[in-house]
């Protein structure tokens, strides 16, 4: 196998690992998204039976009710955009810290293939020494 098939047969296993642990964090964060989904279905059920609740009570229980309805909501939205806000910036870091290590790998490879290049280069340097000692050990015997 040539070098550069060396090369391509390592891309291409490098590039099924990475696919493999993105699908595994993507499950998790599935799994994640799949929870908080049920949590704000259950709030939003919860909402509607208080709502309910409120209706079929008197005046005064009702706008008690409805102004600690109002509360939560506040709340609760207050909560979502936090946890947006918080999310983008999450997002932000991950793409950054990314971004360094892509960076950083990128250094060290070419490095290496610096000194694969220069590794080469002196192989050839070499070769061609012996070679040019062989050919004229043979034409002076």
């Amino acid at each position: 196998m040539t070098l550069s098939e060396s090369l391509m047969d390592l891309s291409v296993r490098v590039n099924k690992l990475e696919d493999s642990a993105a699908a595994t964090r993507e499950q998790n964060r599935a799994r994640l998204e799949a929870r908080r989904q049920e949590v704000e279905e259950t709030f939003d059920r919860q909402t509607r039976d208080f709502q309910a609740k409120v209706e079929s009570n008197e005046a005064g229980i009702q706008q008690f009710l409805t102004e600690t309805r109002a509360s939560v909501e506040r709340q609760v939205e207050t909560m979502r955009a936090d946890y947006k806000e918080w999310k983008a910036e999450r997002e932000v870091g991950k793409a950054q810290r990314a971004a360094d290590e892509a960076e950083e790998t990128a250094e060290a490879a070419i490095a290496a293939a610096i000194y694969c290049v220069d590794a080469a280069e002196y192989a050839v340097i070499q070769a061609a020494l012996a070679r040019g000692e062989a050919n004229a050990r043979a034409g002076g015997s």
